[in-house]
């Protein structure tokens, strides 16, 4: 049991882009306008001994809204796609559902980061981050499961399967019933990336609906001011 904890808080709301420029537009910033891409310096002195945690944090971002707060529908997130009850008005796009659905997962935290140190040689290392322990085992397994695949379906495919156009037999049907495969789906309006891409290519987050940082947003806080686990260091840090 430790007796205390060492903090180091890093505010970067109004960084300065790579490009030169200041964030502080934020409030008024839209995907389309591409990714903003931010470096900070900083030093820590002392010794951080043990596993680190990464956590980021948001304040006067009300996750405990009622409204905001039951916008989800627990079931799609267990890879029932057309579930979508509890989500409106962001249930579905003409003939197509929203996977995720809700203000919750639409709302999601997108922002990444990379940290780095400096070797005696002025040389940029990178720490290495793992997401062992960011969510419970149980949380994963219980709450949070892709859709089934059908043959030789990709994920992608299994979110995107255009049953309309296809003719199938009653007992393909009767196969595909449950699994969540019936509509197409399309992701939140202010995603910019697919849910079948999430988590691509970023080595231990896992994709779509089992992907850590979804899961982690999807866990509301009770407060308007708080943190979430991001990472883990597994290396102990020093000056």
């Amino acid at each position: 049991m430790f007796d205390s904890a060492l903090e180091f808080v890093i505010k970067y709301t109004n960084c300065t882009a790579l490009t030169g420029e200041s964030t502080a537009h934020i409030t008024n910033f839209s995907y389309s306008d591409g990714a903003v891409q931010c470096h900070l310096s900083f030093r820590i002195s002392g010794n951080y001994t043990g596993n680190v945690k990464f956590y980021y944090g948001l304040r006067e971002f009300y996750q405990n809204n009622k409204l905001y707060v039951h916008s989800r529908n627990d079931v799609q997130l267990l890879g029932n796609l057309n579930e979508v009850t509890g989500c409106r008005p962001l249930d579905r796009a003409s003939n197509f559902v929203y996977a995720p659905c809700g203000f919750v997962a639409n709302s999601m935290f997108n922002d990444s980061f990379k940290l780095f140190f400096h070797d005696k040689h002025g040389a940029a290392i990178i720490v290495p981050f793992t997401t062992r322990g960011v969510i419970s085992d149980i949380v994963r397994k219980r709450k949070f499961r892709n859709p089934k695949l059908k043959g030789n379906q990709t994920l992608c495919d299994a979110f995107q399967l255009k049953v309309g156009f296809v003719e199938t037999s009653r007992s393909e049907e009767q196969d595909m019933k449950g699994i969540g495969h019936l509509q197409n789906t399309m992701r939140p309006p202010w995603w910019q990336t697919d849910l079948c891409k999430l988590g691509f290519g970023v080595s231990g987050t896992g994709i779509a609906f089992e992907n850590v940082d979804f899961m982690v947003w999807m866990q509301t806080s009770a407060l308007p001011n708080f943190r979430k686990h991001y990472r883990t260091l597994d290396n102990e840090v020093s000056e």
